[in-house]
């Protein structure tokens, strides 16, 4: 149908009068809209009517069930509302409403009794209808803007509801236990490290409950904000940095609701900073923005913090560094000494070990208390005369409260002494032998399946107990079941299960004691889900393995999508199959390293680290290292190598990033001596090149025979073959660059391990620069390497740069800094400038990053101290180093000291190669030499300076013979004031923050520089003096100071004096 002016504007009115609406009878609001002359047009009444439909609800179909309060009529839909409602202005002939109102911001939801809301919230359902009405009135509301607050406020309340309702009318007992959390309530930490209050127990002894009890406590402690994180959330199961930053400031926002809509903006900003900044940026997760205002808000509230950490043991269990980290990252709320924080966590198993420097106080469950037991059979409606036995008999353990609790009421149960004397498994199959006998079978094997139903009684149960079992029975059957309270739940429609309580330990009981038929129910199962759900069959196939049959294949997209409840019910062998194909690392490896025992090494002291010459190296790692190092060691005769299934983590572990916990398996697991060309050797050496322990890794790649290079390449392109390639290009660059100029072959197989590994590889490094040189742009499957080229390849597309650029930014923007001269594009800035817009995304970055992260971890390098005390005068660097980029004041208060966030404030700043070649120019400590050498490469290719070997790309336009940034750096010097003391300044500041001028100089300084000071003080020019510069090979951050001296004609010996 052809619209109409008179059409289109019946249809707006129509639309605009339903909008202005919740639910309402469409016949009605139609008959509002049409004049009378058009009432009788049946054609155009069915044209609006279906028009209005497509843009509704109809809540008869949907109603409660589509999650909506109102259960008749219809409902327009959010998106066509918000287009009915754009521009309108109330009339008086707009149907009166409550979305009327909220679009008037009158009455209720004016802004002032909006803020009172806020302040003072009604009830739930009162506040739910509030929020409804304005997320229905749409933006133009003038109380929209509150809807965020509004939302916070009701998730508070909501929350609160859950509390109460699972603590029931009160909290009694534990009085010991509540003491310690006032203690650690009442004493919140200032500073870091931070501690925990950790409640331990099995399940069901009432952790949660005690958790629950502790949140209403803190509402008698109104400045008390409280955090929790629940482990056993999907989002959360990792404790993945960005992840708990994210729900932190949305809990944050909830319990603050005036800062709910800034927290918002703010992750959404952040999210948003981590999609333009890309793989380059990586290791960046930490919100520092928004860390920072999270901070000043309870501060200036004058809130203290509570962390309430529940389910551990599923964070514990995914390696031995995760709940380190975890309480790393929460440090960051107290290191500033600004907010009170508070931790209190709770979970099975030995999580906190005695003395651990996490643990400030245990609790420690053991059994449930009297008044805990009477909850809980106060909850299941048992009568009072029957509790002070069953609490008796008990013992304080969950499942036996369930078993004995059934017990006791049996007509011809038990005696006391009898139960007393006998285990859970006899309580069990005692309590089983009463059970009605047509399902007593049932009851036992068939719970097996994680869900028992009228299906799988049909097709699964009945023909593998060889009973005959049709639909009317199966159903006859499980209403029988659904009686045995006690030990199942759920309904005849939807299934029954086993109780959580009880599912763990009678799920074990019945594979001990009746495997031929559980054995059978697996097998059948596995057929009937095969087709269906291919998930399901797979657990069953695995629980097949428990009566020693074959560990069938797993297809790796399955395990993904198999349940975690299902995966920790299979038997160790099958889970840590399950944990490797879907790329994790298995369990039975994570808790050797977590027992920390057994791990001296087999070598012995010939252990070292030089390189010897011999046909056949080994290698093993350090034990004593916390970052995973390498040792060259003696071979140890009949020494067993690292066991496969520590090999496949160990690679799991590399394919995923997660190299902290790559080290700690490392020296628990392959501290006995294995040959460096195996498997074991070349993952080893992926480790090494991944964690920044490059002089090791070059050391390997000398030992390494190029037949087992080629081998790499071909079988293992996608990791050590890969990390091999690179290494080849960042220590041997002419070398490989002839290799792959004469052998298509070669470059072939290169440029496919290059295209296929982008995720795992390193972006933009000396391998893409060599691929650029020798094949050309097109060579490369990501561009980074072309976009620091581009500004000097006139073919070359000059938006890769400017693609760098916005990245860089980016990454600036996460501390409030930004590149002053602004994003001209890359051939609007100079060569230095061009150099530094883009600095930020250094892709060296990465393994430095790695490098300090893993040795912070450990606490014991010097170098973390000297990255903290650069702080007060990073001020001082940037305005000789990079002035162009402002906002330093403001970076600086969005972190603390720790070592890791001044090193990611360097790397914004675009300071990232002159603060690692000037610190080791003074400090060469082990590893961060061969680094900032490499990244120093980088930033000087950047400026148009090639550093990637005699081969350039073909229209490589420079010919440059000195680095443009220590050009202008040098200039900057000589034409500022007093030039001569800000060079000594500037050439210094490295050796030591507090290092003047006028002191005596550094040993260091003249060792290492005299030479090259003499060399060009014979020279006619700037250009000349930094050209042989280069040539010697002195740090491009020095060339600076140091030509800028000898411009200036100051003697050497007031340059290197010793004072």
């Amino acid at each position: 149908m052809k619209m109409s002016d008179e059409f289109r504007d019946l249809r707006d009115r129509l639309f605009r009068n339903a909008a202005l609406r919740g639910a309402f009878d469409p016949r009605e609001v139609l008959a509002e809209v049409l004049p009378g002359g058009a009432a009788d047009n049946v054609l155009l009444r069915g044209h609006l009517m279906s028009a209005l439909r497509e843009a509704c609800v109809d809540l008869a179909r949907t109603g409660k069930a589509g999650g909506l309060p109102e259960g008749e009529g219809w409902l327009m839909r959010p998106v066509p509302r918000r287009k009915a409602l754009a521009g309108f202005t109330p009339g008086a002939d707009a149907p009166q409403g409550e979305i009327l109102e909220a679009l008037s911001g009158e009455g209720d939801f004016a802004d002032t009794a909006l803020e009172a809301i806020v302040m003072d919230p009604p009830d739930i359902e009162t506040l739910e209808h509030t929020v409804r009405t304005l997320e229905r009135a749409g933006p133009t509301a003038p109380g929209h803007g509150k809807l965020m607050a509004l939302g916070a406020t009701l998730n508070r309340l909501r929350k609160r509801a859950l509390t109460d309702e699972i603590l029931g009318p009160g909290f009694v007992g534990r009085d010991a236990e509540i003491a310690k959390v006032k203690a650690v309530l009442d004493d919140p930490q200032t500073d870091a490290p931070l501690a925990t209050l950790h409640i331990e127990g099995m399940p069901g002894i009432g952790k949660t409950y005690l958790l629950e009890e502790i949140v209403r406590m803190c509402r008698e402690r109104d400045d008390i904000v409280t955090v929790r994180l629940d482990f056993d959330r999907s989002s959360l199961r990792t404790g993945a940095t960005e992840a708990i930053f994210d729900e932190t400031s949305r809990q944050i926002g909830d319990a603050l609701p005036e800062h709910a809509a800034e927290l918002r903006r703010m992750r959404y900003d952040f999210a948003t900073r981590q999609t333009e900044i890309g793989a380059a940026g990586s290791e960046m997760r930490v919100p520092y923005e928004m860390l920072s205002a999270m901070v000043a808000m309870l501060e200036s509230g004058g809130h203290r913090l509570l962390f309430q950490l529940d389910t551990m043991e599923v964070l514990q269990g995914h390696g031995a560094t995760f709940v380190d980290r975890l309480m790393e990252d929460l440090d960051r709320f107290a290191e500033a000494g600004r907010v009170g924080v508070s931790v209190i966590s709770a979970g099975r198993g030995p999580i906190f070990r005695d003395g651990h420097k996490r643990l400030r106080d245990l609790i420690g469950l053991r059994a449930l208390d009297a008044e805990i037991t009477q909850a809980i059979l106060r909850k299941k409606g048992l009568p009072e005369d029957l509790w002070p036995r069953i609490i008796q008999l008990s013992n304080g353990n969950p499942l036996r409260v369930i078993l004995v609790a059934r017990a006791v009421q049996e007509a011809e149960g038990l005696g006391d002494d009898e139960i007393r004397d006998v285990d859970n498994a006899f309580l069990y199959r005692a309590i089983l032998s009463r059970v009605p006998a047509d399902i007593r079978e049932i009851a036992a094997e068939g719970l097996i399946l994680p869900r028992l139903d009228v299906e799988a009684l049909v097709r699964i149960v009945g023909p593998a107990l060889g009973v005959d079992i049709d639909a009317e029975r199966a159903r006859d059957l499980l209403e029988v079941l659904r009686g045995q309270d006690w030990l199942v739940h759920g309904s005849v429609a939807d299934g029954l299960s086993h109780r959580e309580t009880a599912r763990e330990e009678i799920l074990e009981l019945t594979y001990r004691e009746r495997a031929e038929s559980c054995a059978a129910i697996n097998a059948r199962a596995a057929d009937h889900y095969a087709e269906s759900d291919p998930a399901r069959a797979l657990y069953h196939r695995l629980q097949l393995t428990r009566d020693g049959r074959e560990m069938p294949p797993i297809d790796p997209a399955v395990a993904q999508r198999m349940a975690e409840d299902l995966i920790e019910e299979l038997p160790e062998p099958a889970l840590d199959a399950v944990l490797q194909a879907r790329g994790e690392r298995s369990r039975g490896a994570r808790s050797t390293v977590d027992t920390e025992e057994d791990t001296a090494p087999a070598h012995t002291s010939t252990a070292r680290r030089k390189r010897r010459r011999k046909t056949a190296y080994w290698i093993a790692a350090n034990p004593e290292s916390a970052v995973g190092e390498l040792l060259l060691v003696e071979p140890a005769p009949g020494t067993d190598a690292p066991s496969d299934r520590d090999i496949e983590d160990l690679r799991v572990l590399l394919e995923s990033g997660d190299r902290r916990e790559a080290s700690a398996l490392l020296r628990s697991r392959f501290t006995r001596p294995f040959a460096a060309e195996g498997e074991a050797g070349l993952l080893a050496f992926a480790h090494q090149w991944r964690s920044g322990q490059w002089s090791m890794a070059g050391i390997l790649l000398e030992l390494l025979s190029e037949h087992t290079l080629r081998a790499a390449l071909a079988l293992d392109s996608h990791l050590t073959g890969r990390m091999l390639l690179e290494a080849w290009a960042e220590f041997r660059t002419d070398a490989l660059a002839e290799r792959l100029a004469e052998d298509e072959v070669f470059l072939a197989t290169a440029q496919e391990a290059h295209a296929a590994t982008g995720r795992v590889g390193l972006q933009g490094g000396a391998l893409d620069f060599v691929l650029m040189a020798v094949a050309g742009p097109e060579a490369l499957s990501v561009p980074d390497a072309l976009g620091v080229a581009a500004p000097f390849m006139p073919n070359a597309p000059q938006s890769t740069t400017v693609d760098m650029q916005n990245r860089a930014e980016a990454q600036r923007n996460e501390f409030g800094l930004f590149f002053a001269l602004g994003q001209s594009g890359s051939k609007g800035l100079a060569q230095a400038d061009a150099a530094l817009a883009i600095a930020p995304v250094n892709p060296y970055a990465e393994p430095i990053r790695a490098l300090i992260s893993e040795l912070e971890a450990s606490g014991k390098a010097k170098v973390l101290q000297d990255l903290a005390d650069l702080r007060p005068v990073i001020g001082e660097l940037a305005e000789h180093l990079a002035p162009e980029v402002g906002g330093i004041g403001e970076a600086l208060e969005k972190v603390n000291d720790r070592p890791t966030d001044i090193l990611e404030v360097l790397i914004a700043l675009g300071l990232l190669s002159e603060w690692a070649r000037g610190y080791t120019f003074y400090h060469p400590i082990p590893e961060l030499p061969t680094l900032a050498v490499a990244a120093e490469r980088w930033q000087q290719t950047a400026a148009g300076l090639w550093r990637y070997g005699d081969r350039q790309p073909a229209d490589w336009i420079p010919e440059r013979a000195f680095d443009a940034q220590a050009e202008t750096r040098a200039w900057r010097l000589l034409n500022g004031p007093e030039p001569e003391r800000t060079a000594l300044r500037a050439l210094r500041i490295w050796a030591g923050p507090e290092d003047e001028p006028t002191a005596p100089a550094p040993a260091m300084l003249g060792k290492r520089l005299a030479g090259p000071y003499g060399e060009i003080a014979g020279a006619t020019s700037l250009h000349e003096r930094l050209e042989r510069l280069q040539d010697i090979g002195v740090a491009s951050v020095l060339q600076g100071p140091v030509a800028a001296l000898s411009e200036l004609g100051v003697p050497a010996a007031e340059v290197f004096g010793r004072g």
